[in-house]
């Protein structure tokens, strides 16, 4: 009897694993971005950044403090309309999306492979990946499946982070990446959308 209870606990608890594994879906192979369908990086960092509170005083336009402690118009040399672009390759990567992305997955693991520079390696049973960047903060990777999506979260130490969803549509064979981007240079959340097509 008390064998048959023990096989039954096993089942449970290897029943109870059964659902997480499910809702992976394979998102492995060649992707083609779709630029109609996707968001321009630089027009939506644009439109969050001009509307950024400017504070001018006294005789001239005189760029002046706002915010934490930072300088209308003279963040990092950056033009008057704010910041034109975001630090460290992570930002670039979907500020300047690649043309063409390679997939390889497998039951632990997804590759994000491209032109513009080393893979993303992601580790799909939810652990904390870290990787040091040369400042005091590494940065931290956790990629999890939900609902059939995967929600990849960056931890970018004091410039930021980034939280991307990329989700499968199998009727119209097309990767969707929803990514927010927060930065302290911005003081905003940016939203962006890159659609890649099924490639040959």
């Amino acid at each position: 009897m008390r064998h048959t209870l023990a096989a039954l606990g096993l089942l449970v608890m290897v029943a109870g694993v059964q659902p997480a594994s499910g809702q992976t879906v394979s998102l492995a192979g060649h992707w083609k971005l779709n630029t109609a369908e996707s968001d321009n990086p630089q027009e939506k960092l644009d439109a969050v950044t001009s509307a950024a509170p400017t504070v001018n005083t006294g005789y001239a336009s005189r760029p002046q403090r706002v915010g934490a402690g930072r300088i209308s118009g003279e963040q990092r040399g950056e033009g008057r309309s704010g910041p034109r672009s975001l630090p460290r390759a992570d930002f670039g990567r979907i500020m300047r999306p690649a043309a063409l992305i390679t997939i390889e997955q497998n039951d632990t693991v997804l590759t994000i492979r491209d032109d513009q520079g080393v893979p993303q390696v992601l580790y799909l049973d939810g652990r904390k990946f870290e990787e040091p960047v040369g400042g005091a903060e590494p940065k931290q990777t956790t990629a999890k499946w939900k609902d059939g999506k995967l929600t990849v979260e960056r931890k970018l130490g004091g410039i930021g982070s980034i939280r991307e969803v990329l989700t499968l549509d199998p009727e119209k064979r097309r990767l969707v990446i929803e990514a927010k981007l927060t930065s302290p240079d911005i003081g905003k959340t940016v939203e962006i959308k890159r659609v890649y097509d099924a490639g040959s």
